[in-house]
């Protein structure tokens, strides 16, 4: 990967989780067939996911994209709020939790089906408020916070 491309993959995150969450919200993907409700809340649960990994700066393999290599001087007290409200992996019922073993891995807590609503309400306000911060910091990132 070329230098830079980071960012490119941040903004993209950025962009797909908050404009699914747009969607969500407004309730717009009502009307679709099951199938279709699905892949839009479990694109934004996805999306969600590897964006909060960015956020926290949970880098597991060396080439994961973190916010603390790419803002290396950027600090907030949303972030310890949003690694609170995300949990561990192993906590049971924890957002992190429900968004690793309901979609991410094939386990056998999965169904066909699954209501994200809760764990993306306890994430959300603290992406917005990490995001707003971001859109403030010097150096801004070089994509739209908003």
């Amino acid at each position: 990967m070329a230098k830079g491309d980071e960012w490119d993959v941040f903004e993209y995150e950025w962009n797909m989780a908050r404009l699914l969450w747009a969607t969500l919200a407004a309730n717009t993907y009502q009307n679709f067939e099951q199938t279709i409700k699905n892949v839009v809340v479990e694109g934004l649960v996805l999306h969600t996911r590897i964006l909060i990994e960015i956020l926290l700066s949970n880098k597991g393999e060396p080439d994961d994209i973190v916010l603390s290599e790419l803002m290396p001087t950027f600090n907030s007290s949303h972030i310890a709020a949003l690694r609170a409200a995300y949990g561990e992996s192993k906590t049971v019922h924890a957002p992190r939790w429900l968004f690793n073993k309901m979609l991410a891995h094939a386990t056998a807590h999965r169904a066909n089906t699954h209501d994200y609503i809760v764990p993306l309400r306890a994430v959300w306000p603290h992406i917005f408020a990490i995001m707003a911060e971001l859109a403030t910091h010097t150096p801004a990132p070089p994509f739209s916070c908003q």
